[in-house]
């Protein structure tokens, strides 16, 4: 009989064409600079195969963070509530009991209600008799049930509002300016129809107004782009600092895909750091301790390039912030430029 774990343990190796022995490598991705120096020392068997192995981990990362945040919960941070005397609080997808709730479905229908009773009430006089509002009432409940109570609860209790009832209006955040729509606009019409009666007409506020309202009604999309382009995004980076290190390294002759590996298997490395950081956090919280991993993730590349590149320790120090300057600034570049293509494409 095939268990779950057998089978798991089948994958694991066809995937990584491993012998069980090879198991012993991973304990080694912490050492740093080990792996790459192993690898091009002639040693790749008992390895994986460094890009296959990345993506492996880089997926299964993703999958943790998938699970464990609350990406598929309606989270809709680009709004905020502004009845009352508040300044504007993020609307919550989780409220006090813990229930989650669809925020857009539950406003729109909610938005469609309160359009009926308003329609009603635009009726002539003659029309508009007790009997008639109670015939009228008693479909509107039948055609909505309690979603306008329920919406007006979630709203109350997710924003912790000392309102009674939901506000007319909530706050769309373009950029640095904040656009402020009413309700019955955000939930009955698309994004045109609101750039149109509100008077968005520069491109990227455009684009800001239609990302806003996509990620009202479908928040985890937009979330889960921004996580699979941070892929490529890192690739892209660890492509161009193979380049910075060439230059810093030119004298050693090294070939630019030695570069490369070696900053493919410390990425990996650290997602791998990662992932058991957050298994051991769900079974015990680390709380302040986390900062110990957390200075070793950022001290490990150096200790990395001394090992691989067996340079003194002055020369490994400048070389060493030489790369993390350009590093930093090559990763706020290329992830800035890789949201703008969601932003315009998403």
């Amino acid at each position: 009989m095939m268990t779950v774990g057998a089978l798991l343990k089948q994958v694991w190796f066809r995937i990584l064409h491993l012998e069980s022995r090879s198991l012993l490598f991973l304990w080694q991705m912490f050492i740093p600079g080990y792996v790459t120096q192993e690898f091009f020392a002639g040693r790749r068997k008992r390895y994986p195969h460094p890009i296959r192995f990345f993506f492996i981990v880089w997926f299964l990362f993703l999958f943790t963070l998938n699970h464990l945040t609350d990406f598929g919960t309606g989270l809709t941070d680009g709004f905020s509530n502004t009845g009352g005397n508040q300044k504007g609080t993020k609307i919550r997808a989780t409220v006090a009991d813990g229930q989650k709730f669809d925020f857009y479905a539950m406003g729109k229908r909610s938005a469609e209600f309160e359009k009926m009773r308003r329609e009603f009430d635009s009726l002539p006089p003659e029309y508009r008799t007790p009997d008639t509002r109670k015939a009228i009432d008693s479909l509107l409940r039948r055609t909505y049930g309690k979603v306008p109570k329920n919406f007006n609860d979630f709203w109350v209790v997710a924003t912790d509002s000392v309102e009674t009832r939901t506000p007319d209006s909530m706050s769309l955040k373009l950029g640095f300016k904040n656009m402020r729509l009413a309700n019955s606009d955000v939930f009955l019409l698309d994004a045109d129809a609101i750039a149109i009666k509100y008077g968005v007409n520069k491109w990227f506020d455009l684009i800001l107004l239609k990302q806003g309202i996509k990620t009202l009604q479908n928040p985890s999309a937009l979330m889960k782009t921004y996580l699979g382009n941070l892929a490529w995004t890192l690739l892209a980076l660890i492509a161009l600092m193979s380049a910075v290190l060439t230059l810093l390294y030119w004298r050693q002759g090294r070939y630019y895909v030695e570069h490369f590996l070696f900053l493919l298997n410390e990425h990996t490395s650290l997602f791998l750091l990662l992932l058991l950081l957050i298994g051991i956090d769900t079974l015990l919280p680390l709380q302040e301790f986390w900062a110990l991993p957390v200075i070793w993730m950022v001290a490990s590349p150096f200790f990395a390039m001394k090992r691989f590149y067996a340079q003194g320790w002055k020369s490994t120090i400048w070389k060493a912030l030489v790369f993390s300057f350009v590093y930093l600034v090559g990763f706020i570049v290329l992830f800035a430029a890789g949201m703008l293509l969601v932003f315009v494409f998403f």
